[in-house]
C-alpha cells in the first residue's frame, strides 16, 4: 500500500475507532480523490462495458467519508476523440456532470470492488466500518437509498451517502446464532453465482470478503429484485496472514488468497447446502506453495488463465511475476509447479488479464516503477513497458468500439495524483508499445507517495 506515513496516521485512528461518517469535510462532488479500486459494468446479455465504476478511498482522511462513482464511458471517449484529437498523455477528460452519471458515499476506506455476476450490483470491501457495503446499478445509475448528510444543502454541494440498509456486517438471524462477527479488516472481495456450485439455476450469487489477519467471510445474496441484502453466513479463520487480495479460480469454486507475508496461497472453498443455503459454510481446501524462487515471502496478486490451468503470482521477493502450473505439483507436497518467471519493476502490485485480437496478455502496474509491464504467455516474453504514471495501482481492461473500430482499453489507478488513466492496447496487435491517450480528472498534487 502506498504511502508509510499516511498509513500508520490511518492505522492509528483505525485503532482508535475514529468515526469516518463524523461532521467534517464533505467530498466535493465529482472529484478524484486517492482511487483504490476501479471495475467495468457488465451489461445484460453481454456486450461492451457502458460505464467504468471507481471507489475513491479517503486515503488521507482529509473528508469524512469515501465515494463510489459511475462514468459514462462513452462520454469519456467521445472527449478524447474530439477534444483531445484523438488522445495524448496530456489530454485530461474533466470530471463533468455528463462524464459521472452518478456517485455515493460509501465510506472512507474502501479496499476493493467487484461487480456481481448479474451485473445490477457492486460489491465493497470497506476498511473503516470492516463491513460489506453493497449498492445497486442500473444502467450507471447507483442506487443505495442515499440520503444528502446535510439536509439544508444540494447534491451539487454534498455526494448522498448510502443508507445503513446497505453496509452489511454482522446483522441477520444467522450471524447472531453463529456469533459472527467481523472483528478484522476487509483486504479483498470477489463473487460468483451459486448454481456454479451446485445450486439451481438463479439461485443468487455468493460473495467472499478476505480478512487482513486470515479469515473469509461468506455472504449469500439469493433473494430476487433490488431489495435483497447479503447475508453473512460464515467466518473461516487460520489462512495465512498478511492477506492482501483473494480471486476465484475459473471452473473449481475455489477462490485462491494471496499473502505479503507467507509464500502459501491459502485456498477456500464454499460447501453449500442446497435445501438450506443459510447453513452453507466456508473450509480450508489446502495450501498451495510458491517454491524454487528466493524467497517468494510477499504474493500481491494472483490471476488465472487457460480456464484457470495456468495461474499468476505476482511477487515483490523477487519483484517478479510467476507463472504456475495448477494440475502439477513442485517437488514437495502442497508445491505448485513452477514455470516462467518475468522480471518486473519496483513495487509490483496488481495483474490484470488483457485480450487483444484472440491474444490474452497479462499486464502487471508496478507503484514504485510507475511503469506498466506487459507478458505475452504465449511467446513467454515481456513484450512492452509503458511508462508514464505516477503511481500505479488498480486496474480494469475491456473493449470500446468508435467510429467503427474498436480497441482494448486498459483504466489505470493512478494513485499519487487522483486520477484515471487510459491506455490504449491496440499497438499490441502489430507488435507496438501501448500507449496513454487520456487522463481522467485533474491532478491533485501530493506528497511523494512510496509502496508499502
Amino acid at each position: 500500500m502506498p504511502s508509510r506515513t499516511l498509513v500508520a496516521f490511518a492505522g492509528a485512528c483505525l485503532l482508535a475507532a475514529c468515526n469516518f461518517d463524523q461532521a467534517g469535510l464533505d467530498p466535493p462532488p465529482r472529484t478524484l480523490n486517492f482511487p483504490i479500486a476501479v471495475a467495468l459494468s457488465e451489461p445484460p446479455g453481454g456486450g461492451e462495458p457502458r460505464h467504468l465504476f471507481v471507489a475513491n478511498s479517503n486515503f488521507d482522511i482529509h473528508y469524512n467519508t469515501g465515494s463510489l462513482q459511475s462514468l459514462d464511458l462513452e462520454r469519456v471517449h467521445a472527449i478524447i476523440a474530439s477534444d483531445c484529437g484523438g488522445g495524448s498523455v496530456d489530454c485530461v477528460v474533466p470530471l463533468s456532470s455528463d462524464v459521472v452519471v452518478s456517485e455515493v458515499g460509501v465510506g472512507s476506506h474502501v479496499s476493493a470492488i467487484d461487480v456481481s455476476p448479474r451485473g445490477d450490483r457492486i460489491y465493497l470491501s470497506v476498511r473503516s466500518n470492516r463491513n460489506l457495503t453493497f449498492v445497486d446499478v442500473d444502467d450507471g445509475e447507483l442506487r443505495c437509498d442515499a440520503s444528502i448528510r446535510d439536509p439544508g444543502g444540494s447534491q451539487d454541494e454534498d455526494i448522498p451517502r448510502c443508507g445503513d440498509a446497505f453496509r452489511r456486517g454482522q446483522e441477520g438471524e444467522v450471524a447472531s446464532e453463529r456469533g459472527l462477527v467481523l472483528s478484522d479488516d476487509p483486504v479483498g472481495v470477489t463473487s460468483g453465482r451459486l448454481e456454479d456450485i451446485g445450486a439451481s439455476a438463479g439461485a443468487g450469487d455468493f460473495v467472499l470478503m478476505a480478512l487482513r489477519g486470515g479469515g473469509v467471510a461468506l455472504f449469500l445474496d439469493r433473494d430476487a429484485g433490488p431489495g435483497r441484502q447479503p447475508e453473512l453466513v460464515h467466518i473461516a479463520t487460520g489462512f495465512p496472514e498478511q492477506l492482501v487480495n483473494i480471486q476465484l479460480q475459473p471452473g473449481a469454486g475455489v477462490a485462491w488468497l494471496a499473502s505479503e507475508g507467507s509464500s502459501a496461497l491459502g485456498r477456500v472453498a464454499i460447501a453449500l447446502d442446497t435445501g438450506n443455503p443459510t447453513r452453507s459454510f466456508l473450509y480450508d481446501f489446502g495450501d498451495r506453495f510458491v517454491a524454487g524462487i528466493d524467497s517468494g515471502n510477499d504474493v500481491r496478486d494472483l490471476a488465472f488463465i487457460d480456464g484457470g490451468a495456468t495461474a499468476f503470482a505476482l511477487t515483490r521477493s523477487p519483484e517478479a511475476l510467476v507463472t504456475l502450473d495448477v494440475a502439477r505439483g513442485g517437488r514437495n507436497p502442497g508445491e505448485l509447479g513452477l514455470g516462467d518467471i518475468y522480471e518486473v519493476g519496483n513495487g509490483p502490485s496488481r495483474i490484470a488479464v488483457a485480450e487483444v485480437e484472440g491474444r490474452e496478455y497479462v499486464l502487471v502496474s508496478c507503484f514504485d516503477a510507475r511503469k506498466i509491464f506487459i507478458i505475452d504467455p504465449a511467446v513467454r516474453a515481456l513484450v512492452a513497458v509503458v511508462g508514464g504514471f505516477s503511481g500505479p495501482f488498480e486496474m480494469a481492461v475491456g473493449p470500446h468500439t468508435s467510429g467503427g473500430t474498436t480497441d482494448t482499453f486498459l483504466y489505470v489507478t493512478d494513485f499519487t495524483t487522483s486520477q484515471i488513466r487510459v491506455v490504449s492496447l491496440a499497438p499490441l496487435a502489430t507488435a507496438g508499445v501501448p500507449r496513454i491517450v487520456a487522463a481522467i480528472g485533474e491532478p491533485i498534487t501530493v506528497e511523494t507517495l512510496g509502496s508499502n
